[in-house]
């Protein structure tokens, strides 16, 4: 019972590692757009572009990091129910989920759709399309 436990906790840090990477994901997703807008804003309006690159690369990978944590949670689930003698103690979960239900989730999707969206209306009002 004691093994199960320990590995009961192993996946768990995982969950919780996985959690916090995207917690940080979305900080440096709405940093980086920020920060590409008020160097736009200072210097050069053409490097208003640059902000749509970092809003989807975030969201993609916030997005990689939830199904990353929705699978380890549904191994907790699956390793929770078994006897400890079934246990293999595998660290390669399955991933259930799509990378399309993963970006368009509440948790992913209300942060970095209006995110992606305030910097292509950025790039539509301040690029100088002449």
């Amino acid at each position: 019972m004691d093994a199960k436990l320990n590995y009961l906790a192993l996946i768990y840090s995982q969950v919780d590692r996985f959690s916090g990477t995207c917690f940080r994901l979305k900080a440096w997703a709405l940093a980086s757009v920020l920060a590409i807008v008020v160097i736009a804003l200072q210097w050069r309006s053409e490097l208003i572009m640059f902000a749509l690159v970092p809003a989807m690369v975030f969201w993609f990978f916030d997005a990689h990091m939830l199904r990353w944590e929705r699978a380890f949670r549904e191994l907790y689930n699956q390793v929770r129910v078994v006897d400890t003698e079934d246990l293999d103690f595998g660290m390669q979960p399955e991933r259930t989920s799509s990378y399309t239900s993963a970006l368009f989730t509440c948790p992913v999707f209300l942060l970095h759709g209006p995110l992606t969206a305030f910097a292509l209306a950025m790039v539509v009002a301040l690029y100088p399309w002449r």
